[in-house]
């Protein structure tokens, strides 16, 4: 819990061969207290997708 708020921890697979980049997830009712760091996921300006922002590919 953080701010007696609950707290996920999100894993994201490829079982394909073929690296994956500029991933996009659907972030709509995704709701943080705590800062995201921006080198790992980035919020849309509406908050209604993330793209994962990673250096390497998943």
């Amino acid at each position: 819990m953080v701010q007696r708020k609950p707290e996920w921890s999100v894993a994201i697979t490829n079982k394909c061969r073929c690296g994956q980049h500029n991933v996009i997830l659907n972030c709509t009712r995704f709701h943080y207290v705590e800062p995201i760091n921006p080198s790992t996921l980035t919020v849309s300006l509406t908050d209604d997708f993330c793209i994962i922002t990673c250096s390497t590919h998943l």
